[in-house]
């Protein structure tokens, strides 16, 4: 869209991942625990979002990630 890009997971995006799952009311829905640390986000990207069909919501003016999508 003219606001968003989806995109496969970056290792840079760790510090954006963290920013937003390490809120204790964005995780429960998904059965997950709040983020720790940004190492922590990283190997989230590394083991889980590099799946296939994974994908980052990014906001075409940041550069950041604000959500991720899973297609199938």
């Amino acid at each position: 869209t003219k606001r968003l890009i989806l995109r496969p997971w970056r290792d840079s995006d760790a510090e954006g991942l963290y920013q937003i799952a390490k809120d204790p009311e964005v995780l429960p829905m998904n059965d997950q625990t709040p983020h720790k640390d940004v190492a922590y986000s990283l190997s989230v990207i590394k083991m889980i979002y590099s799946e296939p069909g994974i994908y980052a919501v990014i906001e075409r003016e940041s550069n950041k990630p604000i959500g991720c999508i899973g297609l199938t």
